[in-house]
């Protein structure tokens, strides 16, 4: 009674018998059904044509495969006008007509297909004892049927790379439900604006700031208000600090110098305590750096030249050799490039700690094995003994006492310079004038001081940018008209652009300054798309891709205890 009660549906068969190997349970029965519905005029009928064996698999028990081998029946339609004769008698909704396999077993077949693939999947599949092969699991996934989406309210658009550099799709986000809607297979204007026509509900749109989404919202969506994502805001406002920061190396550097030399002043020229992991500082440069910045002069002069005889961009690009974003950065400086300066190894653990570890020694603490524990207990160092040991070590025999080093009165032998800082690159600069006053250390704020002291313009543009940066972070858009002009008025070139750049989509920029939408949950869905697409090695065509992105994963259920009793609820 207890296999019975297992089978599903039991009560339409009658169990005659079960075979138990050590990989399989084969459980032959019989139908008992007393009549059947004809499939084409529904008209039922009792009089039995024939029998015939049907095999079906079923859900594995304890590790073994089930397979059903079950006696079925064909029947005479009575209708006189049925065009169908004889048919097969139809069993319930867990056994479809002519499958292979119950519902059960498709519908977690179906659910390894969607987390896994097809070849992943099968794997899985085997050891699960629910054999399958690849094209099996592919064949369910096209058949799966998709949720239908609710009608949605505030979307996000963007697009995804099918490949990089030459063919794109368009990824709809329903930003309120956090899912997935739809997926295009381009990103051309005409497209996007006739699925957002399909769809007369949206009322907001988060997008960036590409001609093509602009157009296609206008034209598809003209009801709607666009949102201009702020991360894209911010990403070109760094690329804008970037270029100008190139025009102003040199302050850059100077900064940098007159801060070494400031930290330097007044201190005495005592030997340093020698490094364990190697200097610090920049190495001499090597024969293929000295190569490197000398072909990158040549390429600097060249650009220059053609583009000095009104030569396109993308003519220079082919003419030397370089892409098109190289020369437009190199066009953007007022100089040759220079090499990056080069650290020879990150600081070693042990460097935060040395001044204390000096000082001891200079009172008298010879001791290596007490520093260290005077390390932990008071300043919270976490590693090994060795290390303070081995610095200590250094200090014995650069000091002569590395044999007798007792009872040895306490003297000044050492002091530790402070580390010259190199000069902040184009990049690191741009970071430094977007963040915040508190996540800055003292160097780094004295560095920008000094910056905008040498620099009136770079001076401007560090206010304009806090500026801009409280306006995105409080959702204060209706600053923005009051910020543009102070800009269009300033003496910062590059800001002057970003500002004509933000004229031109004046209403989505102020929008998402002001609204609590963002394109956030849009890109987190195409890195979830690029997951599957790389899982599926690239070779899955649009639509089976398209399946996997927008099926949606049943909750899981949460356990929750209540009057001792635990349970289950969907999450």
């Amino acid at each position: 009674m207890f296999i019975e009660n297992l089978l599903f549906p039991i009560d339409q068969f009658h169990l005659e018998s079960v075979d138990v190997t050590s990989t399989s349970i084969t459980i032959m029965a019989r139908s008992i059904q007393g009549s059947a519905c004809c499939p084409t005029c529904q008209a039922e009928c009792s009089k039995v044509h024939s029998h015939y064996l049907r095999t079906v698999a079923d859900l594995p028990w304890a590790n073994r495969q089930l397979i059903l081998r079950l006696r079925v029946r064909r029947f005479f339609c009575p209708s006189g006008t049925c065009p169908q004769r004889i048919f097969g008698e139809r069993l319930r909704t867990g056994l479809p007509a002519y499958a292979r396999r119950t519902t059960r077993l498709t519908a977690a077949l179906r659910a390894l297909a969607f987390a896994t693939g097809g070849q992943a999947g099968a794997r899985l599949a085997h050891l699960l004892t629910m054999p399958t092969s690849p094209r099996t699991l592919l064949r369910i996934l096209h058949t799966a049927p998709l949720p239908p989406p609710a009608p949605p309210r505030v979307i996000g658009l963007d697009d995804w790379a099918w490949k990089k550099g030459r063919n794109y799709g368009t990824m709809c986000v329903d930003l309120e439900r956090r899912v997935p809607i739809d997926l295009l297979p381009d990103r051309e204007p005409a497209s996007v604006a006739t699925w957002l026509k399909a769809h007369p509900t949206i009322e907001v749109i988060a997008r960036d700031r590409s001609g093509g989404y602009i157009e296609a919202a206008t034209r598809g969506a003209p009801q709607a208000i666009q949102v201009a994502d702020r991360w894209h805001l911010l990403k070109n406002l760094g690329d804008t600090l970037e270029y100008c920061f190139h025009h102003h190396a040199p302050v850059l550097k100077q900064a940098a110098h007159d801060l070494n030399t400031s930290i330097a002043t007044g201190r005495p020229e005592q030997r340093p305590v020698p490094t364990l992991d190697g200097t610090t500082h920049r190495p001499r440069e090597t024969a293929a750096s000295q190569a490197w910045q000398t072909q990158a002069r040549e390429i600097y002069e060249r650009v220059q030249d053609l583009h000095a005889k009104q030569v396109d961009v993308a003519t220079i690009a082919r003419h030397v050799g370089v892409s098109r974003p190289t020369v437009y950065r190199y066009l953007q400086l007022k100089q040759p490039p220079e090499p990056a300066t080069i650290h020879v190894a990150r600081p070693h653990v042990i460097e935060p700690f040395k001044p204390y570890l000096v000082q001891r020694w200079n009172e008298g603490c010879r001791n290596a094995l007490q520093m260290w524990r005077e390390l932990r207990d008071q300043h919270g160092y976490t590693h090994a003994p060795r290390t303070v040991v081995r610095f200590v070590s250094e200090l014995r025999n650069d000091s002569g006492l590395a044999r007798s080093f007792r009872n040895v009165p306490a003297a000044p032998i050492y002091t530790l310079e402070r580390e010259r800082k190199r000069p902040l690159t184009a990049l690191q600069a741009t970071r430094l004038f977007r963040s915040h006053l508190d996540q800055r250390s003292d160097w780094l704020e004295a560095y920008r001081q000094r910056v905008c002291d040498l620099d009136p313009v770079l001076a401007e543009a560090y206010v304009f940018v806090q500026r801009f940066l409280t306006m995105l972070r409080q959702r204060n858009g209706e600053a923005l008209d009051s910020w543009l002009t102070d800009v269009e008025a300033s003496n910062v070139a590059e800001l002057r652009t970003f500002a004509s750049g933000l004229r031109r989509d004046d209403a989505a920029v102020k929008a998402g300054l002001t609204l609590p939408y963002s394109n956030g949950q849009t890109e987190a869905q195409i890195q979830r798309l690029k997951l599957l697409k790389r899982a599926m090695y690239g070779q899955a065509d649009f639509e089976l891709l398209r399946t996997r992105v927008l099926h949606r994963d049943a909750p899981l259920p949460v356990k929750r205890r209540c009057n001792d009793q635990v349970f289950l609820h969907a999450a």
